[in-house]
Parts: structure tokens; sequence; C-alpha cells
């Protein structure tokens, strides 16, 4: 039988949680990216900073997410492999260094305040792509989405995965592939029946009530099943509290494991 547990689906979402975090945290960098995001909004308000922080940050998990979702996909429509993509991706950081190496620095540029609406027009770009998310940190989500499809797989399957509340047999199944699922849905998807422990009903003569109920005052009342050539034991769990007229008996329920 599968473990579609609670625990088993917490374990895979923080195993694929740390790996995104160790990958993409030190390529993405965003305390190194911090003095360049201060200098590309020199002159702009406090305001104007933190909305730009936030559309940055959205834009950055959105493009880094879909990356590492459909990235696979969109390598398969094009016909191109991972190590493809991970040699550009390396090239195009390492051209991007070599660059910040040799470049002289352009002398300072005198600060003119920025108004707000035009340094909002800047949190796509440059501020998210390339300066947060750059084609280095693209090419490593893109990576992990191909080599790890099938862990991330099995999270989004384990959260959707409906779990029984017990153990048992199970019956006709009323749902198949492509069916719809509703929460409020008067046609169950399956049946299951207990069996360990299992429950059975059965009716007790008037006459004997009393003497039931006097032994269940004293304490668990045992009860014996006879299964063919097996004798089960159990328990009484419950006495009706009225009487059938019609048959002269009572409801009863014993529990057997």
């Amino acid at each position: 039988m599968p473990e579609p547990s609670l625990a088993a689906d917490s374990r895979n979402f923080l195993v694929a949680l740390v790996l995104i975090i160790a990958s993409l945290l030190p390529i993405v960098n965003p305390v190194g990216s911090a003095p360049m995001f201060l200098a590309m909004t020199a002159g702009s308000s406090g305001v104007a900073r933190r909305k730009l922080a936030t559309k940055i940050a959205i834009n950055s998990f959105v493009l880094l997410m879909g990356s590492l979702i459909f990235g696979a996909f969109v390598l398969k429509l094009f016909g191109l492999s991972v190590p493809v993509v991970q040699v550009a991706g390396g090239a195009v950081l390492c051209a991007l260094g070599w660059n910040l190496l040799t470049n002289e620095s352009p002398p300072p540029a005198d600060v003119t305040p920025l108004p707000d609406d035009r340094a909002l027009l800047r949190a796509f770009y440059p501020l998210t792509l390339p300066l947060t998310v750059d084609p280095g940190a693209i090419s490593v989500a893109i990576t992990l989405g191909a080599n790890h499809a099938h862990g991330v797989e099995r999270v989004a399957v384990g959260f959707a995965a409906v779990t029984a509340p017990m153990s048992g047999r199970l019956g006709e199944i009323k749902v198949h592939v492509g069916s719809l699922v509703q929460p409020n849905a008067t046609l169950p998807m399956a049946t299951i029946t207990q069996i360990d422990p299992i429950d059975v009903a059965f009716n007790v003569p008037e006459r004997e009530v009393q003497k039931l109920l006097a032994a269940q005052r004293a304490g668990p009342v045992p009860v014996r099943a006879h299964v063919g050539n097996r004798i089960i034991d159990g328990h009484l769990t419950f006495i009706d509290s009225a009487v059938d007229s019609a048959a002269g008996s009572l409801k009863a329920k014993a529990e057997f494991e």
C-alpha cells in the first residue's frame, strides 16, 4: 500500500525547497545586488524604493518558478538539452564577469531624483532581469526542473492526494481517470470497509436486556463470535435505548479485532 501520508509529503516538500534555495540563493545573491539597486535608484524616494523592491521580489519569484516548472518543456519544444543551457548560462556569466573586470569605471554622473512613476517602470527591466535574475539563475532553475522533475511532481501529487482516514478493504470504485471530483459530490469516490477492528450489529432479545445492562455497568462485556470453525473474541460497545416492539429485541454493537 502506498504511503501518501502528510509526513512523506512534508519531507519531499522540504527536500525540494532546501535544494532549490541552496542552488539559487548564491546565484541570485540579493545581498550583493543591494548596492547596485541603491545606485540605480539613487534619488528616488523611500516609498518608491519599497514598491520597487516588492515588485522585483514578485517578478523574480515568477521568473524562477516559471523556469523551474516550464523550463524543461521549453527545452523539449526547441530541441535543446540541459547541458547546452548550462554551457550557455556559464558563458554569459563569464562574459559579464570579464566585462566588469576589464571595463573602466565611468565617471560618477550627477544624480537627479527620479519621479516615482519612472522608477517603477524599471521594476522588470533592468532591475529584475538581468540585475536580480540573470541568465545564470535561469539556467540553474531550468536545470533543477529538468533533473529533478520527478521530485517536483511527487510534491505536487502528494498535496493533491486524497487519503482515507482508515484502512480496510476497498469496494467498488465510482470514479475513473478524467472524472470530475468535488468536495460536496453526492456520489462517493469509493467505499472502504474497515476490517480491523470491525463492528458487528446484532439484536438482543428483550428478556436478556436487563442482564446485559447489569453486566455493562459492572465493566466491559465480552462478546464471542463463531465464524465457521473460528472463534473471535470482542467486547460490547453499544446498546440501543429503544426496544423494537415488533421484533421484541434491542439493537447492540460489538467490536472485534
